[in-house]
């Protein structure tokens, strides 16, 4: 008789659903075609960093030959400027003095930066209907954050290295307003650009310096063409806020960048022997677990600033964040209003005893600085109440003490325009218009432009939408008399009519929606 008679073979064990059984189990090197995977997340990449979509990063095919190019680093020659003599006056004879047109050369550094995620953690992505694609997506939002820390090490060490003096506007040493961020100081600090400021189009900040901005109702939200949450703007600079901006929470220290178009240029190069995407798998772990490897050979440079290899080069051929923000590594070659980036650095909380610190700043001459030009808005039937159109000019400065301390006495209504008068003799004084708005138009300006959050899954519901917005005015009757039927939800926007002719648009977020 057999010594195997007695035993069993459990069919079950080995049938469909078992844990040897592979029929519905999806792997990686099924759905990944390095191919497309490569040139898909560096697109998605593109569009979903919003330096690179709002043109403070600028990629083009010529940055991305360059970073693709054999050498570690890029030498890029430009022409200097002609500069600012005076034309020399035509003559009958002789001849004119001949100037030199002067070349220089910006230096970009290659960079190559590489990461690796396990299957198991992109297990819930390799069940969908497009699995690829939502990894590919994932790896995309990966690589916008690295980007942005990688710009933020450049930073740090370009505005440390030579030439860079007059690119940084600190005012932490000053007392009072004088050292704080507000539309005075921030002026004050594009103006480094002297008579190209006007080519600064963005800001980046800690989330705590832009909520500052915000108590100051200093932040605008633009609506976009198309569905998206609203883009904001600090006095028409597009906001960019990152966590990993400097802020002290202890002593409310904080630095702003203020970029112009095309301050960096990004290259997104490659390398014969690199490989940029595959799906490794090792056979001798237990799980036979496998492995999405990305890699990214790429150029991030500041426009202007040279880098500075150190003569011995790299350990690991490429330089690591902490080896960007090295002082030495920078150099300033363009003309300072030839490179589009200023550095603000700056007090969140008033320092000293407001009197301006080293730059003499009256505060009383500060505080009227801070509303003069303005515009306050009150219903048609307030323009008048001096009590009314106070608190209204209050708001515009909330945390001044001195505009909090302003009394009736201290305004002149005349013909919609106030006269604020700071000081007995009246020779400091602020001028503010004042904006009359119907009922309507006031319960409009309430909600417009507002964000609502609902449930998840009620984006579409009239009655909790309605709720939510009813909740940002509470107190106003006439939004509190909205019914249904008064509004209309399209693509993640609610338009609500208010009376004929003044509508208001409110934006909604589902609850666990993200960002």
């Amino acid at each position: 008789m057999s010594k195997f008679k007695n035993f069993k073979m459990d069919l079950q064990l080995f049938g469909a659903g078992s844990p040897w059984d592979n029929t519905g189990y999806t792997r990686l090197a099924e759905v990944i075609q390095p191919e497309i995977f490569t040139d898909y997340t560096i697109q998605r990449t593109m569009e979903l960093s919003e330096l690179v979509q709002s043109g403070v990063i600028s990629n083009d095919s010529e940055f991305d030959t360059l970073a693709g190019g054999p050498n570690l680093l890029v030498h890029m020659p430009y022409w200097n400027d002609l500069g600012n003599d005076e034309s020399q006056v035509m003559k009958d004879i002789g001849n004119m003095n001949v100037h030199k047109i002067e070349a220089a050369k910006d230096i970009a550094r290659k960079q190559a930066r590489v990461n690796a995620w396990g299957a198991n953690g992109l297990s819930a992505m390799l069940s969908g209907d497009d699995p690829m694609s939502a990894i590919s997506e994932l790896v995309a939002s990966y690589w916008v954050r690295d980007l942005q820390r990688t710009l933020l090490a450049t930073l740090h060490g370009v505005f440390l290295g030579n030439g860079m003096t007059n690119k940084v506007h600190d005012i932490t040493a000053r007392d009072g307003e004088a050292g704080t961020i507000n539309a005075r100081t921030f002026i004050d600090a594009t103006q480094l650009m002297g008579d190209a400021k006007e080519l600064l189009t963005g800001v980046m900040m800690h989330s705590a310096v832009e909520a500052e901005l915000r108590k100051q109702d200093l932040i605008e939200y633009v609506p976009q063409s198309e569905q998206g949450r609203p883009i904001p703007y600090f006095l028409g600079k597009r906001v960019h806020v990152d966590d990993a901006m400097a802020f002290d929470t202890v002593t409310g220290v904080a630095e702003m960048y203020i970029f112009g178009q095309g301050a960096l240029a990004l290259g997104n190069g490659s390398h014969p022997r690199i490989i940029p995407t595959e799906v490794d798998r090792n056979p001798l772990s237990y799980s036979g677990e496998e492995a999405l490897i990305n890699r990214k050979v790429f150029l991030l440079h500041p426009r202007g600033i040279a880098w500075r290899e150190p003569d011995d080069g790299y350990t690991d051929v490429f330089p690591t964040n902490a080896q960007l923000k090295i002082a030495d590594r920078w150099g300033r070659v363009y003309e300072d209003k030839a490179i589009r980036i200023v550095k603000f650095v700056f007090n969140t909380i008033a320092q000293g005893n407001g009197n301006g610190g080293d730059n003499g700043v009256d505060p009383v001459e500060a505080a009227a600085a801070l509303i003069d030009g303005k515009e306050v808005t009150v219903a048609v039937d307030d323009k008048e109440d001096k009590a009314v159109v106070l608190a209204a000019i209050k708001a515009l400065a909330p945390e001044n003490t001195v505009i909090g301390a302003l009394t009736a006495e201290n305004i002149t209504i005349v013909g919609g325009t106030v006269t604020v008068k700071f000081d007995d003799e009246g020779e400091i004084t602020a001028t503010v218009t004042i904006i009359a708005l119907s009922d309507e138009e006031v319960a409009r300006n309430l909600i417009d432009g507002k964000t609502v959050q609902v449930a998840t899954g009620d984006g579409a519901d009239k009655a909790a939408v309605l709720a939510a917005i009813k909740a940002l005015a509470p107190d106003n009757t006439i939004i509190g008399a909205l019914a249904e039927g008064d509004i209309d939800i399209d693509s993640g926007a609610a338009t609500v009519t208010i009376d004929s002719g003044i509508t208001a648009t409110v934006y909604i977020v589902e609850a666990g929606g993200g960002d």
